[in-house]
């Protein structure tokens, strides 16, 4: 049962426009939605090393 309720939660944090990520308490990840894995992609403002979630030190330019 807990695995079913996993995947149904897993489902809907794909649903969000928001990143979202399921992680253990040492930061593995363990699922992140489409918009998550957008952020980690361009490397802000998140970061998975190795995958272990991380923040980002990088600056991103919000204008012009």
């Amino acid at each position: 049962m807990p695995n079913v309720l996993f995947k149904a939660l897993c489902a809907t944090l794909d649903h969000f426009s928001a990143g979202f990520l399921v992680v253990f308490p040492d930061g593995k990840i363990l699922h992140a939605n489409r918009m998550a894995h957008q952020m980690m992609s361009e490397g802000w403002p998140i970061q998975s090393n190795n995958g272990v979630l991380q923040a980002s030190g990088k600056k991103r330019r919000l204008c012009c």
